[in-house]
């Protein structure tokens, strides 16, 4: 059943995903297309970040819904509006934690819009969801993935190769920040656990 779907072409279709997004993170790779383009501007390669994220994220969405697949389970009435309510309420807490650190940034507009309309970034955000975890952003992204109400093997995939994208991201973005922001980043760490809270 597995090798009559795209499982395996999605996992791989994932890890150059994978691949591709993290080396137009890398500092190198900014470097090279900031002078390929002229950007002199950092704010200004964030939206060519998203961009060439959003165009390859579009790509690899339809991967997975234009190949062969088969069902493994649905989630059947009256537990499936349950877990619609769940997913709202992830979908509503990534909103919520974006507002928090600056959708405008996140985005990469912010170079494009009025100063007074710009968030400027807090130095180290530890309130609100970063209370609790120092990755709101990809566990309430891991549970709308995860609660989604069927599950394929091409979902299956997509999921898995996510999950891993976000764990291997997260240790890269840490690095940065500690880069960053150094002991003030380390205390936090010991603090607050990665993904899963504890109150």
């Amino acid at each position: 059943m597995i090798f009559e779907t795209g499982f395996l072409w999605i996992l791989l279709a994932g890890l150059i995903y994978g691949a591709i997004h993290s080396a137009f993170a890398s500092a190198k790779v900014k470097e090279w297309v900031a002078v390929q383009l002229g950007i002199t501007n950092e704010k200004v390669y964030r939206l060519v970040y998203v961009l060439q994220s959003f165009i390859f994220t579009i790509i690899y969405l339809s991967i997975v819904f234009l190949m062969p697949d088969a069902l493994i389970y649905a989630i059947p009435l009256p537990w499936v509006f349950l877990n619609l309510v769940i997913e709202a309420a992830a979908a509503v807490c990534i909103v919520l934690t974006l507002l928090q650190t600056g959708i405008f940034a996140f985005l990469g507009i912010d170079a494009f819009l009025p100063k007074g309309m710009v968030k400027q970034p807090a130095a180290l955000h530890t309130s609100g969801f970063y209370r609790f975890v120092r990755h709101p952003l990809y566990l309430f992204s891991l549970i709308f993935l995860w609660l989604f109400p069927w599950m394929t093997w091409n979902v299956l995939a997509f999921n898995i190769g996510s999950t891993l994208y976000m764990i291997i991201g997260s240790i890269f973005e840490e690095r940065k920040l500690v880069r960053e922001f150094g002991d003030q980043y380390l205390e936090y760490k010991k603090r607050v656990p990665a993904f899963l809270p504890h109150f």
